[in-house]
C-alpha cells in the first residue's frame, strides 16, 4: 500500500509541475532561477535539491510559495532565524524542508522520507528539462 501511495504522490507532483512549466500558468515561472540546479544525497541518506543562489532573504517567501504551488503542496510550519529559513512542506504524504540559507546564499529542497526522495528526484528531472529548454 505504501508503494502505491508513494507512486501517486510522485506522479501527482510530476504531472502538476510539468503542466505548470509547460503552460506557464505563473508569470514568476518565466523567471524561476535555476542556475544552481543540482541534486545530491545528504549525509543522513536523503536527497537535497539545490535550486538557486540568486534568491534573497526578502524574495524567499514568494519563491517558496511558487515552488510549493508548483507541486500542489502545503507549507505546514515556518521557522525563520537571522541566517536561515526552514519551511516544512508536505506534498501528498511526503515531507520536505524548503530551506533558505544566507551565507552562502542558497535555496534548497530537502527530502525527509523515501517518498520525498522520489518526489525531489522527479522535480529535479522536470526542472533540468526546463533549464535545458530555456537556457536558464
Amino acid at each position: 500500500m505504501a508503494d502505491e501511495t508513494d507512486g501517486r504522490n510522485r506522479s501527482f507532483c510530476s504531472l502538476t509541475a510539468k503542466a505548470a512549466l509547460e503552460q506557464r500558468e505563473s508569470p514568476r515561472m518565466r523567471d524561476f532561477p535555476l542556475e544552481a540546479l543540482n541534486i545530491e544525497d545528504t549525509p543522513c541518506g536523503r536527497v537535497c535539491l539545490s535550486l538557486s543562489a540568486r534568491v534573497r532573504w526578502q524574495e524567499f517567501p514568494e519563491f517558496a510559495q511558487e515552488l510549493v504551488s508548483l507541486c500542489e503542496g502545503t507549507v505546514t510550519q515556518k521557522a525563520d532565524t537571522a541566517e536561515i529559513r526552514v519551511w516544512h512542506v508536505t506534498v501528498g504524504d511526503s515531507d520536505m524542508n524548503l530551506v533558505f540559507q544566507d551565507c552562502p546564499a542558497m535555496v534548497s529542497l530537502e527530502s525527509l522520507d523515501a517518498a520525498g526522495d522520489r518526489l525531489v528526484r522527479d522535480l529535479y528531472g522536470l526542472l533540468r528539462q526546463e533549464k535545458s529548454r530555456t537556457g536558464r
